[in-house]
C-alpha cells in the first residue's frame, strides 16, 4: 500500500534558487518591488522548511516514510513488528482535517503525519488496517 506522491528534488532547489535570486536582485536593485519578492520567498522558504512526508509505502512487512525539510531528503524505514499506529484528532476535535497519524516505537512517538501534509482521514484509516493486517499476518 503506498500513499503520497513522489519526492522532487527539482522542486526544492528552485525554491531555494528563487530565495537566493531574490537577495541578490534585492542587493543590487533596491527596488521596493524586490522587497515584497523578497519578502515572499522567504516566508515560502520558512513555510518549506517544516518536516513534509511525501510518501507512505506500507509492504514487505516494512512502513516506510520518505520526507524532505527544505532539501534534505530523509527516508525512514520500520519494521511492523516493531512499531504500532495511531490515529489521533489535534485539539480532541474529532474532525476530519485534524486528523493525525503517529507512529509509535515503544512508548514513544517517532513520527507524526498531518492530514495538511495531503493525506485524508480515510487513507489514515485504511493504512492502519491494512498495517494491523499485515502485522498479524507476519507473526503467526
Amino acid at each position: 500500500m503506498k500513499l503520497g506522491t513522489e519526492y522532487s528534488v527539482v522542486k526544492h532547489w528552485l525554491k531555494v534558487g528563487m530565495g537566493v535570486a531574490s537577495i541578490v536582485m534585492y542587493i543590487y536593485f533596491r527596488d521596493s518591488s524586490w522587497l515584497f519578492f523578497l519578502l515572499f520567498t522567504l516566508l515560502l522558504m520558512i513555510a518549506s522548511s517544516q518536516q513534509k512526508t511525501y510518501a507512505i509505502v506500507l509492504e514487505n512487512n516494512m512502513l516506510m516514510l520518505t520526507g524532505a525539510r527544505l532539501v534534505v531528503r530523509n527516508v525512514v524505514t520500520y519494521n511492523v513488528q516493531d512499531i504500532w499506529l495511531e490515529l489521533i484528532y489535534s485539539g480532541s476535535t474529532g474532525k476530519a482535517k485534524d486528523a493525525i497519524l503517529n507512529v509509535f516505537e515503544g512508548k514513544k512517538c517517532v513520527r507524526q503525519v498531518h492530514v495538511k501534509e495531503g493525506y485524508t482521514e480515510e487513507e489514515f484509516k485504511n493504512l492502519i488496517t491494512a498495517f494491523y493486517v499485515m502485522k498479524t499476518s507476519s507473526a503467526a
